[in-house]
């Protein structure tokens, strides 16, 4: 079993001063929110004991729990099943079927016994949209696995949930990537050879439009165009 604690340095009652934005009942609540985590415990359970919630609108195929079983083999069960008091899945769910398919007896849970019948709902659909909503950073994904598949690992490098196929595409991308100084975006056009069209201080009258050539950087400029009117909209 193993409790998870405050330090002393965080522990409410070392707190001596608040910063000035914050009330009093902001303060009451994170003490009680600070109580309320000392509190939570990870404990050993049986796997039978807990109970998959045939409410919980995530499914998992068998691809994917085979995945998360391959995972726990490689890193172990790092990461509870939360339940509630009554022993009922709240997240998890993948995990506990890996176990199954693993021939594990014993897993890891922490019992959120704080929330309310609602508040266990919400969270249930919370604990896996919050995640799934999160965005990749492809070129540090790209190159975390190329680290990996140059180090010599002892596991598979799949086990990271990405299959082999995506894993070198992800990596070639990196030898696909354009040099900064080569953006042809940042290229300065020739000047033509004919006379310009326009120059500076040069006012188009386009029906009711009205383009200056100028410097935006001056107020005069701005004068010229606008005359009396004023801009419904700056680009």
């Amino acid at each position: 079993m193993v409790r998870i604690q405050l330090s002393p340095a965080a522990s409410p009652r070392a707190v001596q001063t608040r910063p000035l934005w914050q009330s009093e009942s902001s303060v009451a609540l994170a003490i009680a929110r600070q109580s309320r985590v000392s509190a939570l415990r990870v404990c050993a359970a049986a796997a039978r004991l807990n109970k998959p919630n045939p409410t919980n609108p995530r499914r998992h195929s068998k691809k994917q729990i085979r995945q998360i079983a391959n995972s726990i083999k490689t890193f172990g069960f790092n990461v509870p099943i939360l339940v509630d008091r009554d022993g009922n899945v709240i997240a998890g769910h993948g995990r506990l079927l890996a176990c199954q398919e693993l021939g594990i007896t014993e897993v890891p849970t922490l019992c959120l016994d704080h929330l309310t019948a609602s508040q266990i709902r919400a969270f249930m659909i919370a604990d896996n949209r919050l995640t799934e909503i999160a965005t990749w950073d492809d070129r540090l994904l790209a190159q975390q696995l190329k680290d990996l598949s140059l180090i010599g690992l002892d596991f598979d490098v799949e086990v990271t949930g990405f299959e082999m196929g995506e894993i070198d595409l992800r990596i070639a991308s990196l030898e696909d990537e354009p040099d900064p100084a080569d953006d042809p975006a940042d290229a300065v056009p020739e000047l033509p050879a004919r006379p310009p069209i326009s120059k500076i201080g040069d006012l188009w009258l386009l029906g009711r439009h009205r383009v200056l050539c100028g410097n935006a950087l001056e107020r005069a400029d701005f004068e010229t165009l606008m005359g009396e009117e004023r801009a419904a909209l700056a680009l």
